[in-house]
């Protein structure tokens, strides 16, 4: 991603690739695409179209589309987009679980499920293509009211537990710190904004209580401080519901997170979901997000060692196909706050460095000690898909 400016490239460049063609590019977190005039023309995205809620169509200064889009104004060309084929999709699953399995990973989570890859899954496990427990988390349609959560039952309910399982839904927050759309706590520092909130806090606290009351936990993806708080909230609100013994509520990413919030985790039995090979001064952090949160809050980015410290849980995620899901350099970054295998970079926070050796160290760190086998069997894979 440091490859293009914050803003991306003009879609003129696309177009002299690819022609009156239309193109669809997205970025390797899913939350940007660069696309071509012909798909912009497709997709009917002009100079008047709105920026939807949750999204942005960034503009040049005569106020004309760039082709890039951010969040939510991707399904705008999402909606026109050719139709994924089943057979698409059930090649797709087995060069996964290829992949999975070449690394010894045999189980994951799937963070990102709709009906299209659930099917998928189903397939695979009536024809004895599956060989590996998933467990799958559903994503939480935005479009559409509480009145969803029937039809998330049903699609658990068709699961061949525990080979398949859905225990959690995935609800996005916010968006990332990259283009910013994270829901920051305070300003950007080179923009005008605190990000791009999905949700208001009241419609946050109904889907986690609503999912709750059905025997769902709640998968939050969160980045900015505020959304992690959001997110904090919620499961705080929701905490004296009958069914909250029986949850284990999560949250991922956890770029930034305000100090008085890393001790909730523990407080409130919410699951840190981490991606370790993120905390590091790589060219994609100092180039995109420096610029954005300014030198005082880059420094305390992805806090490992401090919400640990309150007695939270740490669950060290991929995030692959964003990043590798191979557990090696995830754990190398999580001890050395350093890119791989660059012993002589400046490390990013290293306060918030995980030591193998502590009894309370990161799980996969200590099942690394044990075995490998045990340690890549918990890796935890996901999808911004």
């Amino acid at each position: 991603m440091d490859d293009f400016a914050r803003q991306g490239v003009n879609r003129d460049v696309l177009d002299q690739l690819v022609g009156d063609r239309p193109a669809y590019l997205t970025a390797r977190d899913g939350h940007s695409a660069w696309v071509s005039s012909k798909a912009l023309a497709i997709a009917n995205i002009t100079d008047e179209t709105e920026d939807p809620a949750g999204g942005r169509i960034e503009r040049d200064i005569a106020g004309r589309p760039t082709g890039i889009l951010h969040e939510t104004a991707l399904r705008l060309i999402q909606a026109v987009l050719p139709e994924t084929t089943p057979e698409e999709w059930t090649r797709a699953f087995e060069i996964g679980q290829e992949y999975m399995h070449s690394l010894g990973i045999t189980a994951w989570q799937d963070a990102r499920i709709e009906s299209d890859l659930l099917e998928a899954y189903l397939d695979a496990d009536r024809t004895g293509r599956l060989r590996s427990r998933v467990a799958l988390s559903l994503a939480w349609d935005r479009n559409r009211g509480l009145d969803q959560i029937e039809d998330l039952v049903r699609m658990r309910d068709r699961l061949p537990q525990p080979r398949l399982s859905a225990p959690t839904i995935k609800l996005f927050v916010d968006g990332v710190l990259e283009n910013r759309t994270a829901s920051m706590l305070e300003e950007y520092s080179d923009v005008a904004s605190h990000g791009s909130p999905l949700y208001r806090d009241s419609e946050i606290h109904a889907i986690t209580q609503s999912c709750e009351a059905a025997g769902f936990s709640m998968h939050f993806h969160a980045v900015g401080d505020s959304a992690v708080r959001s997110a904090l909230d919620a499961c705080e609100s929701s905490a004296q519901t009958p069914s909250q013994s029986a949850t284990r509520h999560q949250i991922c990413h956890l770029q930034s997170v305000d100090p008085s919030d890393a001790k909730r985790f523990g407080e409130l039995g919410v699951i840190a979901n981490i991606q370790p090979l993120w905390a590091c001064n790589d060219a994609q952090m100092v180039e995109l997000c420096l610029p954005g949160i300014g030198e005082t809050r880059y420094a305390t980015q992805y806090p490992f060692r401090s919400i640990q410290d309150s007695g939270g849980l740490l669950a060290g995620g991929s995030d692959w196909r964003v990043s590798t899901p191979n557990p090696f350099p995830q754990i190398e970054v999580a001890l050395t706050r350093r890119a791989p295998g660059d012993s002589d970079a400046v490390p990013l926070a290293p306060a918030e460095s995980l030591d193998l050796s502590s009894d309370e160290s990161l799980y996969f760190g200590r099942c690394v000690r044990k075995r490998l086998g045990g340690c890549q069997r918990i890796a935890q894979v996901g999808s911004e898909r």
